[in-house]
This record gives C-alpha cells, structure tokens and sequence, in this order.
C-alpha cells in the first residue's frame, strides 16, 4: 500500500509539473510519505525524475532535511548549476566578502585560515576556474621563488586546499591546468 501511495504521488507530482500546474501539495505529500523510509527507499529507484523535485522540494521549503540528505546520500546534480538551494558539497562566493563552506559549514578564513591555500583557491577561481594552467598560479602566487621551489610550494598548497575542500576530486589536474570540478562546487 505504501508504496503505490508513493509511486502515485509521484505521478502525479511529475504530472502537475508537466502542465504548469501547482505541484506544491503533491511535492507535500510525495516527500512526507519517502520520508518515513529514509534517503535508501524508495525514490532511489527514479533518478531521472526525483532530482528535478527535490529541487522543487527544496525551493518550496519541504521536507528540507530530507530532501537534502536524500541528494547527499545519491550523490544527484541539479539540472541548472546555479540551484541556490541545492546542498552541494562546496560553496564558494567571491562577490562582497570571500566565503567558503565545505558541506554546508562555513570554512573559517579568520587569522588562522591557512593563507596560501585560500588564495590558490581565490586565484583559481578569479581566472575562471575552468582549465586554468597551473604555471599561471605559479608565476602569480610565487613569483619570488626559484622555478623548482615554486612548483613544490604549489603541489604542496594544491594538496592542502584537496584536504580543506575535503573531495579530493574538487580540484581536478590533467595537462598540467586545473579547474574546479562544476558538479561540486
């Protein structure tokens, strides 16, 4: 009985979406019902459909916790890469004051903040963050240093933001150029 309850609900959610109609109450009673099975059971089965209302979910305020839990757990991307509600695993904002959160906890970039790291990561992300050559960071964060001192500084700072950022596949390196991964950051 549960769970035609919640593959009609489902349904009928999509559906209400599918029309431009209010898909609000549906959304209400699809996530209140999965809800009481936890994040495995049973809108893991519907990764094509149910990411779309999470974020829906989440834009409507419902069942915010679980919605987020669920999309953690199921490792789901948004379909639009700039879902504000969206709980990804590192947020960073550089407009006004500079910010970072690493699953929703704000990274602390006070007097003990580790200085080079976070301006490897301001660098990076300054540029464009998006195939940025590595000899670029170099030259702008260790110009004063020796060619080889410079490049052991980098691999060693690379390797701390890795660390700080906790995914170690946030940063991703081929051919010598980095970029931030866009389907955590």
């Amino acid at each position: 009985m549960r769970r035609t309850f919640t593959s009609l609900t489902r349904v009928e959610a999509v559906s209400l979406l599918a029309h431009g109609e209010d898909a609000h109450p549906a959304l209400k009673r699809l996530f209140s019902g999965a809800a009481q099975y936890g994040t495995g059971l049973p809108l893991r089965f519907f990764p094509t459909v149910i990411p779309r209302l999470c974020a829906l979910a989440l834009q409507c305020n419902i069942e915010v916790s679980y919605v987020r839990a669920l999309i953690r757990t199921l490792g789901w991307r948004p379909e639009d890469a700039s879902a504000q509600c969206w709980p990804w695993p590192i947020r960073i904002y550089l407009f006004g004051r500079f910010e970072l959160y690493v699953n929703d906890e704000r990274v602390n970039c006070g007097a003990r903040a580790p200085r080079k790291v976070l301006s490897l990561l301001k660098a990076l992300t300054c540029v464009g963050a998006q195939n940025v050559r590595d000899r670029r960071l170099i030259d702008t964060l260790w110009s004063e240093d020796e060619a080889d001192a410079a490049k052991a500084a980098f691999n060693i700072t690379l390797h701390r933001l890795r660390k700080l950022l906790v995914q170690s596949d946030a940063i991703e390196v081929k051919d010598g150029t980095l970029q931030l991964n866009a389907e955590m950051c």
